[in-house]
C-alpha cells in the first residue's frame, strides 16, 4: 500500500481500520506527510519517502518503532539532510539524478509517486493507493504550515501534483504491476 497526504488519506485509513483488518498485513510505503496522519490512527508504516519537508517530530517517532527511510536530495533540501539525517536510523539515500555508488534513484518525481517506483522495484506486483489524489488541494499533512486542514494548493504544487498522476500513470501502462485505488464502492482490491 502506499499512501499520499492527499484529502481523502483519513477517510481512506478509517475505511481500512474498520472494513478491512487484514490491511496492517500489506507493507506500507507512504509519502513524508502521510506518517502523521497514520500515527494519528496508530498505525506505523513500513518506509517512508520524504524530502523532509514533513513534521519532523512524528518522522523521528515513526523511526524510533522501526520505519525504513527513503531520504531524497534535491537542490532545495540540503540544509534538512545536513541538520537530520544523522538523527534517523535505517536510512537509504535517493536522487532524481545520476545514481552513485550508495545513493539511488529508484525513479519518480514526488514523495507520492516515489514511493510508488519505490514498491515496482522492490517487486510489488499489486499496489494501493490511499490519499492519493493528485487534484488541486493539499492538507496540512502535506503542507504543515497551511492554515486550514485542506486548502486550494499553489501553483507549483498544482504542477507537482499532475505530474506525479503522469508518472503513476506510466508506471500503470509500462510496468508489471496492478495499481489501484482505495475505493469505498468497490473494494475487491484486498480480495483477489
Amino acid at each position: 500500500m502506499v499512501f499520499g497526504a492527499g484529502p481523502s488519506i483519513k477517510k481512506h485509513i478509517k475505511y481500512l481500520k474498520t472494513h478491512n483488518k487484514k490491511f496492517k498485513d500489506y507493507t506500507m510505503i507512504v509519502a513524508d506527510g502521510a506518517t502523521s496522519a497514520l500515527l494519528e490512527e496508530d498505525i506505523v508504516p513500513e518506509i517512508i519517502v520524504t524530502d523532509l519537508d514533513g513534521k519532523i517530530d512524528d518522522l523521528l517517532i515513526a523511526n524510533s518503532k522501526g520505519t525504513i527511510f527513503v531520504i531524497h536530495g534535491h537542490g532545495n533540501n540540503i540544509d534538512l539532510i545536513k541538520k537530520y539525517t544523522n538523527s534517523f536510523n535505517k536510512v537509504l539515500g535517493t536522487t532524481q539524478s545520476i545514481p552513485l555508488e550508495n545513493i539511488y534513484n529508484f525513479g519518480g518525481f514526488t514523495d507520492g509517486d516515489r514511493a510508488v517506483f519505490l514498491a515496482e522495484f522492490l517487486g510489488a506486483k499489486k499496489i494501493v493507493l490511499g490519499g492519493m489524489d493528485f487534484g488541486k488541494y493539499v492538507t496540512s499533512y502535506s503542507r504543515p504550515n497551511i492554515k486550514k486542514n485542506v486548502e486550494i494548493a499553489d501553483d507549483i504544487k498544482i504542477k507537482k501534483l499532475e505530474h506525479g498522476e503522469k508518472l503513476v500513470n506510466w508506471i500503470k501502462q509500462n510496468k508489471d504491476v496492478h495499481i489501484s485505488s482505495i475505493d469505498e464502492n468497490n473494494q475487491k482490491w484486498y480480495k483477489s
